[in-house]
């Protein structure tokens, strides 16, 4: 299994937001490229997700699609996604990238 490397997009993008002991990175679909599309995450399976690269340092981490919110008519809310490897995921455990349907 290999990381790829999907969306590259930059975290100047993404307005950081602090929630309990999260830090939440938020940006609405359409300020993103490819309006938020999510490109895939590992060259052999179909999970899916975007690369953010961190305008102080360059230093990019990937980031899954974890949990997909829909409204009581199923309409699309938002979509959160966590680091895809371990060792980012120890690093920073309490890290979600957010992205609103708009």
């Amino acid at each position: 299994m290999s990381l790829l490397t999907p969306t590259p997009v930059s975290s100047r993008l993404f307005t950081p937001v602090r929630q309990d002991d999260d830090l939440i990175l938020v940006a609405e679909a359409s300020d993103l490229p490819g309006r938020g599309r999510l490109g895939r995450v590992w060259n052999d399976a179909c999970d899916v997700g975007l690369t953010v690269i961190s305008q102080a340092t360059g230093n990019q981490v990937v980031f899954c699609e974890e949990e997909h919110r829909r409204d009581a008519e199923g309409e699309w809310m938002w979509t959160d996604l966590r680091p895809a490897e371990r060792s980012d995921r120890a690093r920073f455990p309490n890290l979600i990238v957010r992205i609103y349907n708009d």
